[in-house]
């Protein structure tokens, strides 16, 4: 979430007798405030004396005064900003007294500034029966850097004058100067900048100020605009930090991004000026109500469907609202997935995608039971049945938000059986969260046989595969690629993933399974074993007979493929 703040600043071009300190290299004075500032802050005799051998006590005395003299320290030897300055910088004011031209502005964001100083002399301008009021008093003690000349860095020490007021020669100038203010929200970083250009010798020379920044709450300060400006827009949500919106007023962008620009035409920054026409850029935003965020989630669910048009499961319907929801702001108000029967009513003039949802349970080889046909609510951990054909031996199934551990799981899938090797069937592992639950896998059919080989088949991750030589670090072996196992022809690669178990002796177990055992993650990654409770989607597996299996993995059980 980003802001930029901008705003023009007259520049004042004018002459006037000063005295200013030139900050030139000094090291010996570096060397004397870094020891103070060491040394408790303070200037001493003690310490002059250890810095500089060969002083005397009155000489050293003299230097704390010198020093008072330039405001590196006050007169008991204490180190003051310009000290402090000099210690990083190796930087000490020379004071000097004379005319010099000067450009100056003034705004609440900075104060009054010098932007640039030339040395000028009374004898050589003979205009100076032209007096008028200085037109801003600039801030006396701080150091400040030219913005057209780095190298020029000055300290303003006084405006000597006989009588109350300080007079100067104002000229003509062409220079301009805007401020250019970033705010990034989510980094918690301001940064501004003074553009635009200066006229010394009636040239123009561009400005190069290095950025500055002050401190700020940004979201604090967000929330106070939003309370005043954007109130008809939403209500900012101070522990979230989205906007909550009302659904209806989203475009589909949107809703898929969950941020969206808002534009203020004036607001304020207390004590830092005015600013208008602020464009706010990806302002994160979230539901207003528990049915703007059921009408969200639907909205992105049939945008799913629309974009993808293929037959799918009601688990997998179930699962793509899960991923749709979990780790939004739509997540806080637990929305419902409509019933089967609802979904289907509200594409019933849809035809294709209607088939879409609805062959698949008509067809499927174990009936759904009712509370998977039943709205899912986020949050909720209902257990599935299934009717007709269910045999509790043949299905494995693992609800939404089931906390069953890795063991529990390959414990179900074995069912008893003593295998002497394991095939996945997995076309996506890849990223560290599936590897490292690979490895979680790995591990436990180790634990619970110790000689059984873990086989891997999936498709390599980019032109290089660099998720291949991962896969063979945690199973010990090179794992095949769905061109080794399926051949070139894509059509021929099965979509469903598969966990085969070989008993070496002619027997074994396959399963048929709608979504990875890869698909789970542990509340805490930093203590992970066999038995740790798991975070799962809708997870299922099918027991199937060799033969319904496809032809190039029923070939691995014979050593083929």
């Amino acid at each position: 979430m980003r802001c930029e703040l901008t705003v023009d600043v007259a520049v004042e071009r004018f002459a006037v007798f000063a005295e200013l300190a030139w900050l030139e290299r000094r090291p010996e004075l570096g060397i004397l405030c870094r020891s103070a500032r060491e040394s408790g802050g303070r200037i001493t005799t003690e310490l002059i004396q250890e810095v500089l051998p060969g002083v005397s006590h009155v000489g050293a005395k003299n230097i704390i005064e010198w020093c008072s003299s330039l405001n590196l320290c006050d007169n008991r030897g204490h180190l003051q900003k310009l000290g402090e300055d000099t210690a990083e910088t190796d930087e000490a004011p020379v004071p000097e007294q004379g005319v010099f031209e000067v450009w100056a502005a003034q705004h609440p964001l900075f104060g009054s500034r010098w932007l640039h100083v030339e040395r000028i002399t009374s004898q050589t301008d003979h205009r100076f029966e032209h007096l008028e009021s200085l037109p801003l008093y600039p801030d006396i003690g701080n150091s400040w850097q030219s913005v057209i000349d780095p190298t020029k860095r000055y300290v303003l020490r006084g405006l000597p004058s006989q009588s109350m007021e300080v007079q100067c020669f104002r000229g003509v100038t062409n220079s301009s100067c805007r401020i250019r203010w970033s705010f990034d929200f989510t980094e918690g970083t301001n940064q501004w900048q003074m553009e635009g250009a200066l006229d010394p010798e009636r040239k123009l020379r561009a400005i190069q100020h290095n950025p500055e920044s002050v401190p700020l709450d940004l979201w604090k300060l967000f929330e106070r605009w939003a309370s005043w400006h954007l109130a008809e827009k939403g209500q900012w949500n101070t522990e979230q930090h989205y906007m909550a919106v009302s659904f209806a007023e989203l475009t589909e962008d949107a809703q898929e991004t969950f941020v969206q620009n808002f534009s203020i035409l004036e607001l304020e920054v207390p004590g830092y000026g005015s600013y208008a026409n602020v464009e706010f850029q990806n302002v994160p935003i979230g539901p207003n109500s528990e049915s703007d965020a059921s009408q969200w989630a639907v909205a992105r669910l049939t945008r799913r469907i629309k974009e993808d048009r293929r037959y799918r499961t009601r688990n997998d319907v179930r699962r793509y609202f899960v991923e749709l929801v979990e780790g939004t702001p739509l997540e806080l108000f637990q929305p419902s997935l409509p019933s089967h029967t609802e979904l289907l009513d509200e594409f019933s003039g849809l035809g294709e995608m209607f088939w879409s949802l609805a062959a698949p349970v008509d067809l499927a080889p174990f009936v759904p039971g009712a509370q998977e046909l039943a709205s899912l609510t986020i949050g909720s951990n209902s257990q599935l049945s299934y009717e007709g054909q269910n045999r509790e031996e043949a299905i494995v199934r693992i609800p939404h938000r089931g906390e069953w551990s890795m063991h529990d799981l390959v414990a179900r899938l074995l069912n008893g059986a003593k295998p002497y090797r394991v095939l996945l069937c997995d076309r996506y592992i890849r990223g560290g969260d599936n590897l490292a639950t690979l490895q979680l896998l790995f591990d436990t059919i180790k634990k619970l046989h110790s000689t059984a080989r873990l086989e891997i088949v999936t498709e390599p991750e980019g032109k290089k595969g660099g998720n291949l030589s991962s896969i063979e670090k945690i199973i010990g072996s090179s794992p095949r690629t769905y061109h080794d196992m399926f051949g070139s022809n894509r059509n021929n690669r099965p979509h469903a993933r598969y966990f085969l178990i070989d008993e070496g002796n002619g027997e074994g177990v396959c399963w048929q399974m709608d979504n990875s055992p890869l698909d789970s993650r542990p509340n805490n990654s930093n203590q992970v074993s066999p038995r740790t409770p798991l975070r799962w989607r809708d997870f299922g597996a099918f027991q199937l007979d060799k033969s319904e299996l496809p032809l190039d993995l029923g070939r691995w059980f014979e050593g083929g493929a």
